[in-house]
Parts: structure tokens; sequence; C-alpha cells
């Protein structure tokens, strides 16, 4: 037992997975540090308004990724040449960057439209949302690239220069008193682009942009993002489309409530995505059936350890939320709980969705990602006007659970039962 634990723990994969996850928990906790004070000085009606920029921002963003960065936790680590992998690089930034003009041409038509219809948001929060949005889709492409490249110390600089900014922010609005939403927003919004100029100093020397104009990505690339792009979404949409419904449906108040609880769990769920950045380029090599059955054992002896956290969490609940948020946000108490099970279940699926980058079966990622999309939409649909706040909450709670199911159910089946058909793609 001793020497298995021994083994485990000397792992480089696990090594490394540890430090990114560790230095960018830390980045994130900053960061969760200045959404706390924003969430006092603000109020829940102020922040309310502050939660619905951040969360268009965050939809845009998947919109506008649609697959790119797992591209590159995906295909960077398989390039042979640093020529390939700059070539790569380049032509996934050129592909991103249209993607990401029409994607902001699109909103800003559909946010006029929503305006005349009567859609309750202060209209500078909405376009000012859109604009930035642009600020964090390169930030992203710099830090996956980053990652991609195994280096991970400059990733997790990069992420920590953007989250002491938005502490800095906040620190400096509290000494001058001028901690209006729309203020808070800009500059909490602003603060990746630092982390931008971080990324661009940590690029290696060798990347410069290919002499020839080949911007056009390769078929497997392709398919790749197709079926990436709904898992992708999914992600950025799950409580980010839940604020902005609420928004539609509530009142400013309650949106607060929910943005501000939402805001908690999701100090766990980036802590799955650090997971899966370093985790899933290196599944990827996990192409032989016995290595992939001592992993799956590995993954569902973390899933059980995740569900004991989550029994040592449930009574800490109440107190979590009176030290972050205040008293002023204990009306989401219960929705909290709900939120910290579906974050820790999101954790859960994530080693073993690690396992079909191992293979070619990319469909997973468009089932999984298709089915949350629909859940979450639909179900606050029908939810939120009977349940209020614990409604939006149960609802990603029922979509996760169902993808954890349907991935424990495919990858069992695959791995043990099956003759281990996840086998690798050339």
């Amino acid at each position: 037992m001793k020497k298995t634990l021994k083994k485990i723990i000397s792992s480089e994969g696990l090594q490394k997975s540890a430090f990114l996850v560790g230095v960018s928990l830390l980045a994130t906790s900053i960061a969760a540090i200045a959404l706390v004070i924003f969430s006092r000085l603000l109020g829940p009606e102020k922040f309310g308004e502050f939660s619905v920029g951040v969360a268009i921002i965050f939809i845009l963003l998947k919109l506008t990724d649609l697959g790119s960065t797992q591209a590159l936790l995906r295909f960077v680590p398989t390039k042979k040449t640093q020529e390939e992998k700059g070539t790569f690089f380049f032509q996934l930034a050129f592909w991103r960057g249209k993607l990401a003009l029409g994607v902001i041409f699109i909103a800003i038509v559909i946010g006029i439209i929503s305006l005349k219809l009567g859609y309750s948001i202060r209209p500078e929060i909405l376009f000012g949302a859109i604009l930035l949005t642009l600020i964090m889709v390169a930030y992203e492409h710099l830090y996956f690239f980053l990652l991609s490249m195994g280096l991970i110390a400059q990733a997790a600089l990069m992420n920590g220069a953007q989250a002491i900014t938005k502490l800095l922010a906040v620190l400096v609005l509290t000494l001058i008193q001028l901690s209006t939403s729309m203020s808070s927003f800009v500059l909490y919004s602003l603060a990746p682009l630092l982390g931008v100029v971080s990324g661009i100093i940590y690029l290696p020397k060798w990347l410069i942009k290919p002499t020839q104009n080949n911007s056009k990505l390769s078929p497997a690339v392709t398919q790749f993002i197709s079926h990436s792009a709904a898992g992708v979404i999914a992600m950025g949409i799950i409580e980010n489309i839940s604020v902005v419904q609420l928004r539609g449906m509530m009142t400013a108040y309650d949106t607060g409530i929910f943005g501000g609880v939402s805001k908690i769990s999701l100090f766990i769920v980036l802590g799955g995505s650090y997971l899966s950045q370093v985790l899933f380029p290196r599944v990827t090599q996990y192409t032989q059936p016995k290595t992939q059955q001592k992993y799956l054992i590995k993954a569902l002896l973390f899933i059980g350890l995740i569900g004991v956290c989550f029994l040592a969490y449930w009574p800490l609940n109440q107190s979590v939320l009176k030290l972050t948020l205040g008293s002023d946000y204990l009306p989401g108490t219960q929705s909290l709980l709900i939120l910290m099970a579906a974050a820790l279940v999101y954790v859960a699926t994530i080693p073993l969705s690690a396992l079909f980058y191992a293979g070619d079966k990319y469909w997973y990622f468009s089932l999984s990602g298709i089915l949350q999309i629909i859940i979450v939409i639909f179900g606050n649909l029908i939810a939120v006007p009977r349940w209020g706040l614990l409604g939006a909450a149960g609802v990603i709670l029922l979509a996760r659970g169902v993808v954890l199911i349907l991935t424990g159910v495919l990858v069992i089946h695959d791995v043990f039962l099956y003759n281990n058909t996840l086998k690798g793609v050339s």
C-alpha cells in the first residue's frame, strides 16, 4: 500500500497537476477575495448588475472558443517541431479572432434588440461586457498555449497577475469610495489585460509568425472543435446563463443573491478546470488497455474522495456564506449548498471525461454539452418561476448529475466491458 501511494505521489503528471491546481487556486482565492469585497461594497442589488455583466462576458467567451482552447491542449503536445507548434498557435489565433469578431457583432445586435424589448440591464454594462470579452479571448489563447507547451509555472504566474490586479482594483475603489456597479465591473473586467501582457512576455522566444500564409486548420482539428464546441459552451453557460435568465424573470436583488453564491461555488469549478488543463493532455497518451484500466480505478477512488469532501462541507455551508459574502446574502444559503454539490459533481466528472481524449470519441463532448445546455435553459424556464433561486441551483445540479452518470456508464462500458474501445488516434 505504501509503495503504491509513493508511486502515485512521485508521478510527474500528479506533481504537475498539483502545482498548477495549487498555484491557480491561490490566484483564484485572491480573485475570490476581490469578488467578496465587491459583493459587500455593492450589496445584493448592485452586485446583481455587476454579476450580469460578468456573466455576459463568460458566455460570449465560450461562444468565441468553441473548443479552440481544448484543441491547443490536444494537438500542440503532439506536434514534433517548434515550427509546427508555432504554426498551429497562429492558425488557431487567426481562426478564433475571426470567430470573436463575428460573435461580438451578433451580440451587439441582440443587445440592441433586447433593450428595445425591455430586458432590464444597464446599457453601458451590456455593451461594455460585449467589448471587454475581446481581452479575455486574448488571455485564454495565450494561457492555454503556455499550458500545452508544458510551461506550467508561466501559465500560473499569468493567472496570478490578473488575480492580483482584481484585488488591487477593488482596494483602490474602496479607498476612493467610488464603488459603483459600473466602475467595479469595468476595473474587474480590465484586470486580465495585465495577464495578456504577462502571457506575451512568457511566450517562447522561437515563436514567430510563419512566413507562409497558411491559416487553414487541418480536418482533424476542425473535427475535434466541432465536437468539443457544445461541451465548451456548456461549461461557460451553466451558471452564467442562469444569472442572465434570472435577471429577466426575477429582481436585481434575487439576481445579486444568486450571482454571489454562484461565485463561491465557481471557486470549486475553476479548481476542476485547472485540473483538466493538465490532466487532459497527459491522458491523451494513455492508449493501452491496462494503462486506462489502472487510471480508471484511480479516477473512481477520486470520485469517492469528492463525496467525502461534500459531506465534510455540508455543516459549514451557512458559516462559509456569512464569512464570505456576509449576512445580506443569507437568503441564498440553500442555493449555495446545491451549487456546491453541483460544482463537486463537475470536478468528479473530469477524470472520467479525460479518457475520451485518449480516443476518437469526440462525440462525447458534443453529447454531454448539448444535454447540459438543454437541461439548464429549459429547466430554468420551468423551475425558476416555481422555486426561484432553489430552482435555478437545482437545475444546474441536475445537468451535471446527468453528465456524471452518462460519463461513468460510457467509460466503464468501454474500458472494462467492451474490450477497451477507447483506442488512440493517429
